[in-house]
């Protein structure tokens, strides 16, 4: 089953926010959207075994950011014939292991109905986050007797999975790739994984190979950087070896480096020169390639 977009599904909010009021009660809000960046979106079938009430179009977008993810929930709840009852959605957020760190209701109170009319409440809203927060559980609910909610559907458990970035840089004499090189070129790209650990830091990996040609007598290495692109903050920095090739030839050197942070939604991954002043004699480090990548999706 197709869903929208967390940006589609927003801008379908906000029309309705702004537009005509929903029929009978049903009632909208736009949350706020959680600090950092949305490393995975996650769609799942529609929940359609009750006659009453549903739910479709659902997306999960789970955001890291300062050492904490949020996920988020947005979707649409159909309600058929429920003349004095009141639903909701409840989320469920799970750690790594399966146990439960907390719930979260779309409204707590309920969608409560006057009429028999269906109607559709577009649900937007966030589930329990935390460090270790790794899976998500939505359910549909519906108030019985003496204020107790029942569950009338459950969707299967939706869990957060990063993803694997490729890195190429190019210039005369020095490139970053994979391991293999034919015609002047590396034959494929380096890869950058990204884990989150249970203490909501997020590890980039690079695994790739420098690649020396014609580059005799100089120095080159490869560097990462962990920084936040809106401040600018630099979380962390993993120096490659410098290598010093003995002759023009093609040499080629395998590389893995890594940085930790809470915080670091971008990674700049570099090639370095070793440069002499020729006033000074002081030699420092210059970047040659630069190439930057993102923990999100």
């Amino acid at each position: 089953m197709p869903h929208r977009t967390l940006t589609t599904l927003l801008a379908l909010l906000a029309t309705a926010a702004g537009g005509a009021a929903l029929a009978d009660g049903a009632q909208a809000s736009v949350v706020a959207s959680p600090i950092g960046v949305v490393v995975d979106n996650d769609g799942f079938p529609d929940l359609l075994a009750d006659p009453e009430v549903t739910l479709t179009d659902e997306n999960i977008a789970f955001t890291w950011g300062v050492g904490t993810v949020t996920p988020r929930l947005t979707a649409v709840m159909h309600v058929v014939k429920g003349d004095n009852t009141c639903y909701r959605v409840r989320t469920d957020s799970l750690d790594a292991d399966g146990t439960l760190v907390g719930s979260a209701y779309d409204d707590e109170t309920g969608h409560c109905r006057h009429s028999d009319a269906p109607v559709d409440i577009p649900v937007d809203m966030r589930a329990v986050g935390g460090p270790d927060v790794k899976q998500v559980v939505v359910a549909l609910e519906k108030q019985g007797t003496a204020d107790r909610w029942r569950t009338k559907d459950t969707s299967e458990m939706r869990e957060l999975s990063t993803h694997d970035d490729n890195s190429m840089l190019l210039a005369a004499g020095i490139d970053a790739g994979g391991p293999g090189w034919l015609n002047g070129f590396p034959t494929s790209p380096a890869r950058v994984s990204w884990e989150l650990g249970a203490d909501g830091r997020m590890t980039a990996t690079y695994d790739g190979t420098l690649h020396l040609k014609g580059f005799y007598p100089g120095s080159g290495r490869i560097v990462i950087r962990a920084y936040d692109p809106v401040t600018g903050f630099r979380y962390g920095t993993d120096e490659g070896t410098a290598h010093s090739p003995a002759d023009n030839g093609l040499h080629s050197y395998p590389e893995t480096l890594s940085v930790t942070s809470s915080n670091g939604t971008s990674l700049e991954v570099i090639t370095q020169s070793l440069v002499t002043d020729p006033l000074t004699g002081t030699a420092s480090w210059q970047d040659v390639s630069r190439q930057v990548l993102g923990a999100a999706e």
